[in-house]
């Protein structure tokens, strides 16, 4: 028969208290256990950062991005639409062409071809001008007054331009 051990309430806490005094683990135990968690959390923090700021990628992005207006002022309005497709297939590494804007405008007398730069460093404009057989000198300078400054060139299509030049890369004509 067994001999029941003490109830008391006293009892049961002493004989808790005491448990955590006993060592039955080994001390070097804790320490790894400890290093464990820390792993496991370095790994989980690791990858909520990778999933929220995502992973960095090294993208060749262009030297120069120009943003043009394109303008027909043909007499006939032939370039009206696919001019833009064509410039903004001359575009490379060093600079990227996007029409943001197109319009036709009507008029009474033929005109040139040329480039107006909407700011005053015209490095870009001259370099379109290169790529579109136009003279870099004739890039003219005119800021717009009420423009937030997006809009970097405009490009005036005159009776004069080819769009089959267009085709041929420029750099391998010099």
């Amino acid at each position: 028969m067994r001999i029941p051990r003490s109830t008391s309430k006293s009892n049961r806490l002493q004989r808790f208290l005491n448990k955590g005094q006993r060592r039955d683990r080994l001390p070097w135990l804790d320490f790894a256990l400890a290093g464990v968690f820390v792993v496991i959390f370095a790994v989980a923090a690791g990858s909520v950062h990778e999933a929220v700021f995502g992973i960095s990628r090294t993208v060749d992005t262009p030297d120069n991005i120009l943003l043009i207006e394109l303008l027909d002022c043909s007499s006939d309005g032939r370039f009206s639409n696919g001019a833009a497709e064509q410039i903004e297939g001359l575009s490379d590494r060093s600079l990227e062409i996007e029409v943001v804007n197109r319009d036709r405008l009507h008029m009474t007398q033929k005109m040139s071809s040329f480039i107006i730069a909407r700011s005053e460093n015209k490095k870009a404009a001259e370099e379109l001008a290169r790529r579109l057989g136009l003279n870099p000198d004739d890039v003219v300078i005119r800021p717009l007054e009420h423009e937030n400054g997006r809009l970097q060139a405009s490009l005036v299509l005159g009776d004069d331009f080819d769009p089959v030049r267009l085709q041929k890369n420029p750099k391998e004509e010099t």
